[in-house]
């Protein structure tokens, strides 16, 4: 993830790691150094490094529904 890329709560990204797309539900410094994202339909959190983070522009989860 670019530094000078915002990331936010809500936003739907990607985990470059496991190739997943999820929901941001906490930023790193909240539980810790990592992000937590969340599959847009519900399921259950996984933990982010903030290097794996891709966006996909300005999507949130509502939008792409």
């Amino acid at each position: 993830m670019s530094a000078s890329t915002e990331v936010r709560v809500g936003q739907l990204v990607r985990d470059a790691h496991t190739e997943r797309e999820g929901v941001v539900m906490a930023m790193p410094g909240t539980y810790g150094a990592r992000f937590w994202l969340r599959p847009e339909g519900g399921g259950l959190e996984w933990e982010v490094l903030p290097e794996f983070v891709q966006t996909l522009g300005d999507k949130t989860a509502s939008e792409s529904a």
